[in-house]
């Protein structure tokens, strides 16, 4: 296999920051439009590249969606190892992770997640692909549960709970993202939300004395 020669890594450097630029921009312009209203056209426009290098990344619309539907979840993966590799307990780590998603709002935007949840056949197509989803699905889970399992062997989480319950439970809360309003729970910030999320989740899980 050849080397890689400075000047590959730098092309391949930025045809990456390029499709990371494209993502974005389709996600601003699905979430303006609505995805059957939004253009390949319009999403190349918006990203100043052409209609040809737009389709040299992605072939279809489809295929836009579920590149950035990918790149969230792995990003996902990589914020839960960053944050298990802290050198604090358990609970902070879980606190730290529902407060990027809730707070800093990391992953998709609630408004695309909104509209992805109300278009049945993007959801279908999404559910063709399940292989990829399903791996990446058992690599977040697989973390989250490491991190719920920790906290049991410092003592702070129930022993006695399973451990499969806690995490389908903040799994749950992870998905409250978005769907403030159809929980009553818009009046709250994100920080308010975040730290009334913990405190039920939490009590919930923790050792009893």
């Amino acid at each position: 296999m050849p080397a890689r020669t400075p000047e590959r890594s730098l092309r391949e450097t930025l045809r990456q920051k390029r499709a990371e630029f494209i993502l974005e921009t389709a996600e601003e312009v699905i979430i303006e439009k609505g995805y059957h209203a939004a253009s390949m056209d319009e999403i190349a426009e918006r990203a100043g590249v052409s209609k040809g290098t737009l389709y040299q990344h992605f072939s279809t619309k489809d295929e836009l969606i579920f590149a950035l539907i990918e790149q969230r979840s792995r990003q996902f993966g990589q914020l839960i190892e960053q944050v298990d590799a802290a050198p604090i307990s358990a609970q902070d780590k879980l606190e730290r992770i529902l407060y990027a998603i809730h707070v800093e709002q990391q992953l998709l935007s609630p408004q695309l997640l909104h509209l992805l949840s109300h278009e049945e056949e993007l959801r279908r197509k999404i559910l063709e692909r399940r292989q990829l989803w399903k791996e990446l699905r058992e690599q977040i889970m697989n973390q989250l549960t490491a991190i719920l399992d920790e906290g049991k062997a410092e003592g702070v989480f129930d022993p006695e709970m399973a451990t499969g319950l806690m995490l389908y439970s903040f799994v749950q809360l992870l998905a409250l993202r978005g769907q403030e309003q159809r929980f009553a729970l818009d009046h709250l910030t994100a920080e308010e939300a975040v730290e009334q999320i913990g405190r039920l989740f939490f009590a919930g899980i923790k050792r009893k004395s």
